[in-house]
Parts: C-alpha cells; sequence; structure tokens
C-alpha cells in the first residue's frame, strides 16, 4: 500500500510541477540559451521554431505553430530528469513517439510509473588491470565502401594522379581510394580495442560491402526501386527522386547514389550503431583539400579536424525526426560530451600525426556550415551521423589523402586488378591517436 501511495503521489507531483516555475529556472532557461546560441542554432536562424523560457523549452513544427503556440515538443524544467531517462533508456525511435504522443502536456502516466520502477541503463565499462577498456562498448564506422575503381568514381572518393618523387626518375601513379583508408584504420583499430578489453562493432564487417551487407551494385538490383519509391511516397514532390523515374536516368549512378542509395545506408549506419547501444562511436574519414579541383594534383596542405552534431541552420528543421534530434543534443550531455571526448583524440592526431588542427578560416565549410567548439581540431556540423548516432561521438577528418606526401605515404604500387594493397603504417598511426584519445577518455571516467 505505502508502495502505490509513493507512486500515485510522484505521479501527482510531477503533473504540479510541469506547470510551475522551478527553483533553478532561471539559471538553467540561461544555460540551455546559451548552448542553443554557440553550439546547435548556427548564426540564430531557427529562433521562430524553439522557445527557451523560465517554464522550459518548446520546438514548433513552424514558424505559423510558433505564432499559435503550438509546440510540437515541450519538455519544462521539471520534466527534464525524466527526458533525460527516457532518450537514454528507449531506442531513437520509442523516444521520438513518445516525446510526439506527449505533445505540450506532461509526460503519459504509464511512462512516468516504468521509470519509477525501470532500472536506467548503465554502462559494463569496468576497468581492470591491463584492460582498461574492459566491458566498454566501442563501435567503428569506416566511412565509405567502394574498394573497385568504378564504385570509386559513383561514390567520388578517390585519389587518382602521378606525382613526382624526391630521388626518383620517373613520377608515381597515386591511385586509392577513402575507403580503403577508413577500412585498414578501422581493422587495426578494433585490434587496439580488444586487446585492451573493449567490446568492438563495425558498421562495414567485410571489404569492399556496404553497412546493408551487400555492395551497391547488389543493392540496386535488389533494393533500389522499393527504395525510390518509398521515399516518394514520403516526398511526391522532390524534382530529384521524381528524375529517377524518368527512364533517361534509370542508370545514373551518381545519381542514385546521391538521392537515394546514400541516405539508406547512412540510415542503416546509424541503425547498427544504435542498436549497440555503444559507449562511444568513433566515425573514421579522411579528408582533402577542398581547393584542390578534382583531386587531379598534390596539395601542400594537410589539416586534421573532427566533428560532432549541432550547428544547424536555416531549412534543416524541416520534419518532426529532424526536431526531435535538434532538442535531444540541446537537453541531453551527448553534444556536451562528445566535444570533449573528439578534443582528446585530435590533440593525438596532432601529436601522434604531426599535422596540425585545422583552424576555422582554414577552410571554408568551417566558416559557412560549422560552428567552433571549445576543443582545438572539434566543430559542430549538422552531419547525418553526428545527428542520427546516440551518445558519444567522434567525426574524425584525419589527413589530407592529396597532401604532396600523404598521398605517396598511402599508395601501394602493389596491384591485383581492380583491388589496391595499401601500406599500414601511415593508417596504423591515425589508429593508435583514435586509441590514445579513447584511453585518456575512458581514464577519465573512472577518476
Amino acid at each position: 500500500m505505502k508502495r502505490i501511495f509513493s507512486i500515485v503521489f510522484f505521479l501527482v507531483s510531477i503533473f504540479a510541477q510541469a506547470q510551475l516555475i522551478v527553483k533553478d529556472a532561471d539559471s538553467l532557461s540561461l544555460h540551455y540559451a546559451t548552448k542553443m546560441k554557440t553550439l546547435i542554432d548556427r548564426n540564430q536562424s531557427l529562433n521562430n521554431q524553439y522557445s527557451i523560457d523560465l517554464y522550459g523549452v518548446s520546438i514548433y513544427a513552424s514558424a505559423a505553430d510558433k505564432k499559435l503556440a503550438k509546440p510540437e515538443y515541450k519538455i519544462t524544467w521539471s520534466e527534464l530528469p525524466l527526458f533525460k531517462l527516457v532518450i537514454k533508456n528507449e531506442t531513437r525511435e520509442e523516444a521520438q513517439r513518445i516525446l510526439l504522443e506527449k505533445g505540450a502536456g506532461p509526460f503519459p502516466p504509464e511512462i512516468q510509473k516504468a521509470y519509477i520502477l525501470r532500472t536506467p541503463l548503465s554502462s559494463e565499462f569496468v576497468p581492470m588491470d591491463g584492460k582498461p577498456l574492459n566491458g566498454m562498448r566501442i563501435a567503428l564506422d569506416p566511412g565509405h565502401f567502394a574498394n573497385d575503381s568504378l564504385t570509386s568514381r559513383v561514390e567520388d572518393k578517390y585519389i587518382d594522379f602521378y606525382v613526382k618523387e624526391q630521388g626518383k626518375t620517373d613520377s608515381t601513379h597515386i591511385n586509392f581510394f577513402e575507403a580503403q583508408l577508413t577500412y585498414a584504420t578501422a581493422s587495426s583499430l578494433a585490434l587496439f580495442l580488444r586487446g585492451y578489453g573493449a567490446e568492438v562493432m563495425t558498421t562495414i564487417p567485410e571489404q569492399g560491402k556496404t553497412a546493408l551487407g551487400k555492395t551497391y551494385w547488389d543493392w540496386k538490383k535488389t533494393d533500389y526501386a522499393h527504395a525510390l519509391d518509398s521515399m516518394l511516397r514520403v516526398r511526391p514532390s522532390d524534382a530529384n527522386l521524381l528524375k529517377l523515374k524518368n527512364p533517361k536516368f534509370k542508370n545514373d549512378d551518381r545519381l542514385i547514389f546521391r538521392y537515394v542509395f546514400r541516405d539508406v545506408e547512412l540510415r542503416k549506419r546509424a541503425a547498427l550503431i544504435n542498436a549497440f547501444r555503444p559507449d562511444l562511436t568513433v566515425i573514421i574519414h579522411y579528408n582533402v583539400d577542398e581547393k584542390n579541383k578534382d583531386w587531379k594534383v598534390p596539395t601542400k596542405k594537410n589539416y586534421c579536424m573532427a566533428f560532432v552534431g549541432g550547428s544547424f541552420s536555416a531549412g534543416e528543421l524541416g520534419d518532426s525526426e529532424k526536431r526531435f534530434d535538434f532538442l535531444r543534443l540541446l537537453l541531453t550531455d551527448e553534444l556536451d560530451q562528445s566535444i570533449s571526448f573528439s578534443g582528446q583524440v585530435t590533440s593525438h592526431f596532432k601529436k601522434h600525426l604531426n599535422v596540425p588542427l585545422a583552424k576555422k578560416s582554414d577552410a571554408e565549410y568551417l566558416q559557412t556550415s560549422c560552428t567552433k567548439t571549445e576543443s582545438e581540431g572539434v566543430y559542430g556540423r549538422n552531419l547525418s551521423l553526428c545527428r542520427l548516432v546516440q551518445g558519444v561521438l567522434i567525426y574524425g577528418e584525419t589527413l589530407y589523402q592529396d597532401n604532396e606526401k600523404e598521398c605517396i605515404w598511402l599508395n601501394d604500387e602493389k596491384q591485383e586488378g581492380e583491388i589496391k594493397s595499401l601500406k599500414m603504417p601511415r593508417t596504423q598511426l591515425v589508429a593508435e591517436a583514435y586509441l590514445l584519445g579513447i584511453l585518456d577518455w575512458a581514464a577519465q571516467q573512472k577518476r
């Protein structure tokens, strides 16, 4: 009887508190308004779709709904602890469903009751002597998937040019694909992490395949038509999707990849990662000089950097899913921890690879699409995986593949058919830099 009374009292108190200004409302509203301004809403272009006040945070589907005071999502400050528990314990899809049903009202009684009785999920990370990552769950996402010339040109992620090496009379043919670098890096990193006791999941378990478990070409044969039709049902007026219905473009792989496959495959990567419920996610990419047109010649530039979520801009809250992630990144500590973790990793990029970290002035997209964080070389950017993946993450962009020295170190003359075998030293150094950052993060968590 006592237990029932305590549950009823809790539910009544939660409902009552939702209507009142809580004790720390002024500091909470200031904290989240500052976070919104500095990390989430780039250039303050979205303030017609949210409000932050002494009662809490409201997210609106449109500026018209804001004028009518009709929020799609609303979290009062008294509901913030329960909101965080829902995000942490539920799948991303289920959490969004709960919040959509909640709307501007209080959490449903069954959700409130469930969280009185439920034990929150917790990490199994318990460091041991010689196993400093024991039980830590780490997801690795090696970017891209091409392992042959044709697929790499569909992705547009390859290096192919000649460079004159010092001391050699003939020019060296530089030819490799970014997916080969990321896969090699992830493979080395997975071995390191398992040796330290971590449980590791990789979204691309086999080189040349996609996160869907098949090649792009197999997907095109078996799944493309259905995927296109599904997208058109959601966005029937999308000009790019309608274009692909024209027989003239039915085999235009660049368009199929850009407007259909990429979204399907990135969502699969995110789904695999979120289902694993990792303590950390490492998204592995290599960069190029944006000013080096078509990457046909080497460049002298070379930087490392990393991305986290946030940095939404006008037009990027067009559906309820994006608005849910906007709210999630604002009110949870996922973004704050990702910035801290990424900063520990980028410090090792700089020291271990002897490559400078990019300042905002070093790339145009850092100035136009990103927000600067407190960690050196770490920028908020509204990339799909930075938004769709839950938890603490780094989206690493190490080295410029087209740099005049890096391209030689990453290249290998040995070639078997279309598949190129890469020398490991440089990619292994990158893997070690990630590892050192992860070890630093782990040590910090258990202090």
